[in-house]
């Protein structure tokens, strides 16, 4: 025969069963598991840096329409790397256009559309802030 004791142990064990560990779970977190779970949720929010986390906005400031915008990382690099405008696409003067970038520094390269005599236009050492991105006037 069960005792009130036995029927409540039974009871609490049947609820434990049915309820997840995490649920289940009352001890304190320990300093350096707090510690961790806050840097995981920088992270996943974007404010510890990642990938795209600014942006380079390119203007064309000059008179003509713009075929090719390469950027690369600033350093010793030599290759530009692909045109950033699609196949086909050109920077109207005026027109912007937004790269999502790492924050940090840049060279960049642009390129009339009808020139192909003109060396195009260089820009070193562009600094891209991930709190305010960076920007780029292409004849400047």
């Amino acid at each position: 025969m069960y005792s009130s004791s036995d029927s409540l142990a039974e009871e609490s064990r049947k609820n434990t069963a049915s309820t997840p560990r995490a649920a289940r779970c009352s001890a304190p977190i320990g300093r350096g598991a707090l510690i961790a779970c806050l840097l995981l949720a920088l992270a996943l929010t974007g404010c510890a840096g990642r990938p795209g986390d600014a942006s380079l906005t390119v203007i064309n400031g000059v008179d003509g329409a713009l075929c090719s915008v390469r950027v690369k990382k600033a350093s010793s690099q030599t290759f530009w790397g692909r045109n950033r405008l699609r196949s086909g696409q050109r920077l109207e003067p005026g027109a912007s256009l937004t790269l999502a970038l790492p924050a940090g520094y840049y060279d960049a390269d642009a390129h009339l559309c009808d020139d192909a005599a003109d060396p195009g236009y260089m820009h070193y050492d562009i600094h891209v802030d991930a709190q305010a991105g960076g920007v780029w006037r292409v004849g400047e």
